[in-house]
């Protein structure tokens, strides 16, 4: 989260507060939240795109790879345009049910303590 600008952290279990009035300035002020959803989703999200592993049998399914794909040994870009790696295969499929992630609420701002801001006499 992001407030005129100035980092002010990760919010990631409750209670979901921050301090912010160090952040905060007379007049306007700009308030950024980013929202990341779960990684099973992002996983179900990437099934819908093309392989780029070589998976190797174990049992009646393509369930391991067959060896350390190249752009993971050499650190680049996926061909697939995949975000996620599993060393499983057929943990999520393209069709599976997402799961409720995200802002999940309202934001609201709430003062603790007012003050006056502005020019000193």
């Amino acid at each position: 989260m992001k407030l005129n600008g100035r980092e002010l952290g990760i919010l990631w279990k409750p209670p979901f507060r921050l301090e912010v009035s160090d952040a905060l300035h007379a007049g306007a002020n700009e308030l950024e939240i980013r929202v990341t959803s779960l990684w099973p989703n992002r996983m179900i999200g990437d099934a819908a795109l093309p392989d780029d592993v070589e998976w190797g049998r174990a049992g009646r399914k393509n369930t391991y790879p067959v060896k350390w794909p190249d752009w993971l040994v050499n650190g680049t870009a996926r061909p697939s345009g995949r975000v996620t790696f599993c060393t499983r295969k057929d943990v999520y499929a393209k069709d599976d049910p997402l799961l409720p992630s995200g802002l999940l609420g309202p934001v609201t701002l709430r003062a603790t303590d007012t003050q006056e801001l502005g020019a000193s006499k």
